[in-house]
């Protein structure tokens, strides 16, 4: 309701709302109709199954009317002159293909709509995400021109994650002008549904499918930004692909390479891409070998420190698939840590989270840091050494 509100209250006037509802199992589809009785401006659509969100945000563009799009989250809310600063910034730069703006969040991401405070052509555009650390492509953080969307053909695809990162990718390919606004207009919510498909077949699919149509995008005679950009999605996809395969059945790993064409891979992406020339040249036993290299390390790790207390420091799908190679290798996790309060009074495999105060004291503890990021894993360093300046200490990158 709030996020239906904060749409509702904007300054500006001359917009329409697109509201799908995706078969939704609480009283969300009775809030939604109520609100289109009386609301001339909003457009209901009500899936007669759940399609997901790829089909629900698809079914929502082929019949948007208005120049700009943006897209907003069920959990999420605009600033009440969010719409006015889009609009100003579109007609100031003349209808550009994008407008970037920042969201709530102390992230380089969440404030990038500073770095393109004039009109930017795409190269530089590049440039500047390729800068951003850990940069994910969220399709709620920029405005796009209808007429691209509708021109070039670009829809969500069918997968069940990282469709943003497809949609946003290959919106970017076709665009020639990026301006953006400083302000953060989008606050984000506190969904956090990537979790619960963390250990989902059908998402280690969609990993898998998103690297390999990613890779479609590339050509050698490309910009090197543009390059740059694509490699670097691909890389980001892949490292959530990867912890993914640590807990899945040899049959459904070995299932999946069916999903992409391996006569259809770029040649310089198979020499770049660690993943691509595994299954170009060994097929789905390719997949295995990755697994079997990631318990390897592990045990590398764990013979290092014999007789020790292991913690587990990252929750959710990085930390968790350690857990998981942990206990394939017979090795007791004495807990899981992690900063974030939406882990605390939850366990995972009988394992329960702890907060860092669990480390204070405690001799012969061995922590791994499984946090992608460097400066998150810079930071979690910084505390263990602080609570406990005998801890062992090893980085798990997947």
């Amino acid at each position: 309701m709030k996020c239906i509100q904060s749409i509702l209250g904007q300054t500006f006037n001359d917009y329409e709302i697109i509201l799908v509802d995706d078969l939704s199992i609480d009283s969300s589809n009775v809030i939604a109709g109520k609100y289109a009785e009386k609301e001339a401006k909003l457009k209901l659509i009500q899936n007669t199954n759940n399609l997901g969100v790829s089909y629900s945000r698809n079914n929502g563009l082929k019949i948007a009317n208005g120049k700009f799009i943006v897209f907003v989250d069920s959990d999420d809310t605009l600033n009440t002159d969010a719409l006015s600063k889009i609009y100003k910034t579109v007609i100031n730069n003349n209808h550009p293909d994008l407008v970037v703006f920042g969201f709530g969040g102390s992230s380089d991401e969440a404030n990038m709509g500073k770095y393109f405070n004039e009109l930017t052509d795409i190269n530089s555009a590049f440039k500047i995400i390729n800068e951003i650390q850990y940069y994910i492509g969220y399709c709620w953080r920029f405005a796009y021109n209808n007429k691209i969307i509708k021109e070039c053909d670009i829809l969500f695809r069918d997968v069940i994650i990282h469709e943003d990162a497809l949609f946003t990718s290959e919106y970017l390919l076709a665009c020639k002008k990026v301006t953006g606004i400083s302000d953060k207009i989008y606050n984000k919510g506190r969904s956090n549904s990537g979790l619960s498909s963390a250990r989902d077949i059908n998402a280690t699919i969609s990993c898998l499918r998103v690297a390999y149509l990613l890779q479609k995008t590339y050509s050698d005679n490309l910009d090197y930004e543009k390059k740059t950009y694509i490699i670097g999605r691909i890389k980001f996809i892949i490292s959530h692909f990867l912890p993914r395969i640590i807990n899945t059945a040899t049959d459904e790993l070995i299932s999946i390479a069916k999903y992409i064409d391996v006569t259809n891979i770029n040649k310089h992406l198979k020499d770049r891409i660690t993943l691509f020339r595994l299954i170009v040249d060994w097929g789905p036993e390719g997949i295995l070998h990755l697994r079997k290299t990631f318990y390897d390390h592990l045990h590398q790790v764990i013979l290092k420190h014999p007789f020790r207390k292991v913690v587990v420091f990252c929750g959710g799908l990085f930390g968790e698939s350690v857990v998981d190679g942990l206990l394939q290798l017979d090795v007791e996790v004495h807990a899981l840590i992690d900063n974030s309060p939406l882990y605390l009074n939850s366990e995972y495999r009988g394992i329960s989270y702890k907060t860092i105060r669990v480390l204070k004291d405690k001799a012969n503890i061995l922590v791994l840091i499984c946090n992608q990021r460097d400066a998150h894993y810079l930071e979690i360093l910084k505390q263990v050494s602080e609570i406990n300046p005998k801890a062992r200490i090893e980085r798990i990158k997947f």
